[in-house]
C-alpha cells in the first residue's frame, strides 16, 4: 500500500516536471523566435496604445449600454451610439495598419491597402460625426433635405476619392516605425481639416449659446484633437491617433450624454 502511495507520488511529480519543461520548451521556442526578444519587436508592440484605447471605450459602452437598459429611451442615443462603434473601428484599423504597415514583407499588399483604406474612412466617418455632434448640439442638424445633402456631400466626395486613390498609397520605412503618405492619406487629410474648420465655425458661432459644460467639453476636445493631429502630421512615426476618438467618446459621455446627468437636465427643463 505504502510502496503504491510513493509510486502514485513518483508519477505526479514527473507528471508536473514534463508539464513544466513543456512549457519552458515553448518559452524557448518563442525567444529563439523573436515574441520574446528585445531585439525584435513583438506583436503587441506595435498596437499596444490601441489596446489601451479599446479597452477605455469597451468600458465606457458597458457603463453607457446599462445606463441606457434602466433607462429605455434610446432615441436620444442614436448619433451617439453611431459614435461609439465609429471609435472602435477607427481604433482597430489602426492598430491593424500600425501592424502590417511594420511588416511589408510578410502581409499581403493587397490587404495592406484596404486595411489602409477602412483606416482612412473610419477617420473620415469619425471626424464627421464629431461635427453632426457639435451641430446637433448648438444649432441642431438641418431639417431641409438640401441642407443635410449639402454638409455630408464634402464627406461622400472624400469617401468615393479614397476608394479611387488607394493604389497611390506609399508606405515609408521611417528610423521608428513605417507609416503610409500620399493617396487616401492626403485625402483624408484634407476631409479632416475641412470638417474641423465647419466644427469650429459653428461653435463659435453659437458660443454664447452653449451651455457652460458642453462648452468646455467640445473645446478640450476639439482642442486636444487638433494636437494630437498636428503632431501625427508633422511624426508620422509615432501613430497616436488612436488617442483622438478616446478622448471624443470619454469627454462626451462624462460631460453631456452620461444618462443620469441627460435625465437631470430634462428633469430641470
Amino acid at each position: 500500500m505504502l510502496h503504491h502511495y510513493h509510486k502514485l507520488q513518483t508519477r505526479n511529480h514527473n507528471h508536473k516536471k514534463k508539464k513544466k519543461s513543456d512549457f519552458l520548451r515553448i518559452l524557448y521556442h518563442l525567444y529563439f523566435t523573436g515574441i520574446l526578444r528585445n531585439d525584435k519587436i513583438s506583436v503587441m508592440e506595435y498596437f499596444k496604445l490601441q489596446i489601451g484605447c479599446l479597452a477605455v471605450v469597451f468600458f465606457i459602452i458597458f457603463i453607457y449600454l446599462r445606463e441606457v437598459g434602466v433607462n429605455r429611451n434610446r432615441k436620444n442615443y442614436s448619433l451617439f451610439t453611431a459614435i461609439y462603434i465609429s471609435a472602435i473601428v477607427m481604433i482597430f484599423f489602426d492598430g491593424a495598419t500600425a501592424y502590417t504597415v511594420n511588416h511589408l514583407e510578410s502581409v499581403n499588399k493587397t490587404l495592406n491597402l484596404v486595411f489602409h483604406l477602412c483606416f482612412y474612412v473610419s477617420i473620415e466617418t469619425m471626424i464627421f460625426l464629431m461635427f453632426l455632434y457639435v451641430l446637433s448640439i448648438t444649432e441642431g442638424i438641418p431639417p431641409k433635405t438640401w441642407q443635410k445633402v449639402l454638409i455630408s456631400l464634402p464627406f461622400a466626395v472624400s469617401i468615393v476619392l479614397c476608394f479611387f486613390l488607394t493604389d497611390d498609397i506609399v508606405f515609408i520605412q521611417g528610423s521608428i516605425s513605417n507609416y503610409s503618405s500620399d493617396g487616401s492619406a492626403s485625402t483624408c487629410y484634407l476631409i479632416v481639416v475641412l470638417y474641423f474648420i465647419l466644427t469650429f465655425i459653428t461653435f463659435f458661432h453659437r458660443w454664447k449659446f452653449i451651455e457652460k459644460r458642453k462648452r468646455m467639453t467640445i473645446f478640450v476636445y476639439m482642442t486636444v484633437s487638433i494636437v494630437v493631429l498636428v503632431v501625427q502630421y508633422c511624426l508620422p512615426e509615432i501613430l497616436i491617433t488612436s488617442i483622438v476618438p478616446v478622448i471624443f467618446v470619454l469627454g462626451i459621455y462624462l460631460n453631456h450624454e452620461e444618462p443620469s446627468v441627460k435625465k437631470l437636465m430634462e428633469f430641470n427643463h
